[in-house]
């Protein structure tokens, strides 16, 4: 009886995937002061923010105006997307508001579970917003009632994404960038999986594009594109030749 043993070469993985947490994209951001960040599946929703009123964006993923409307909503540090509308939190007025994307018109709003909110995530059935004072994420309904405070890490946490199971937040620290890092927790109980560092030092938000985490960025001005590919993932077009060898 012949043995067939297949030898499967490996090549170039790093370069169809990039390397995890690596910057594959990044543009300027809008604006002078980045706030909020979200996805709707095709476009980024981004907030460039001012002490009295926001600007809401509509872009491309590699940057392109679609979009731009000025609301009175001071301070949105954070944005999400549930699937039909977006949602916008205000950090000083402490509102958080459903909003129409076609005409940007308000649907709904609730006053905010924390005085301190930063980013906000989205998993189609809560929202997750940011406090980043109390080192916690707040779980609520669309009407606002509050169903978990989740721990997540120091300093001074901003950002939120939703990655299935996974909640995605940033910390931030301007004079010391090494500790500004994206970290990697489980949803349910905010325990860390992974974290690298931030392509900012400042991050208010988050969002989330399948294996790709955007990044809003504060001090630099810049919206990033990262890779946070699983780093065991091969994709199918990484294999190289298939030899077969028998004996």
């Amino acid at each position: 009886m012949r043995k067939v043993t297949l030898i499967v070469i490996i090549a170039g993985a790093a370069a169809a995937y990039g390397e995890w947490g690596e910057v594959v994209a990044s543009f300027p951001a809008p604006g002078s002061q980045p706030g909020g960040l979200a996805f709707d599946g095709t476009y980024l929703w981004y907030a460039d923010y001012t002490s009295s009123s926001s600007t809401i964006y509509k872009l491309t993923t590699s940057g392109g105006y679609e979009g731009q409307w000025v609301k009175s909503w001071p301070y949105v540090m954070g944005l999400a997307w549930d699937g039909t509308y977006l949602w916008a939190d205000t950090l000083t007025t402490r509102y958080v508001y459903r909003v129409n994307t076609s005409g940007m018109s308000v649907v709904s709003s609730f006053y905010g579970p924390s005085a301190h909110m930063m980013g906000m995530g989205c998993d189609g059935d809560y929202l997750y917003i940011n406090d980043w004072q109390d080192r916690r994420v707040a779980k609520v309904t669309y009407s606002g009632s509050m169903r978990q405070l989740i721990p997540v890490s120091a300093p001074s946490p901003a950002g939120v994404a939703i990655q299935g199971d996974y909640l995605w937040t940033t910390t931030r620290d301007y004079f010391t960038p090494t500790n500004a890092l994206c970290v990697k927790a489980y949803k349910s109980d905010g325990s860390a999986i992974a974290s690298f560092q931030c392509p900012d030092s400042q991050a208010p938000d988050l969002a989330i594009q399948g294996d790709y985490l955007w990044v809003s960025g504060f001090t630099n001005k810049y919206i990033y594109k990262v890779d946070v590919t699983p780093p065991s993932a091969v994709a199918p077009s990484s294999l190289g030749k298939v030899k077969a060898l028998f004996r």
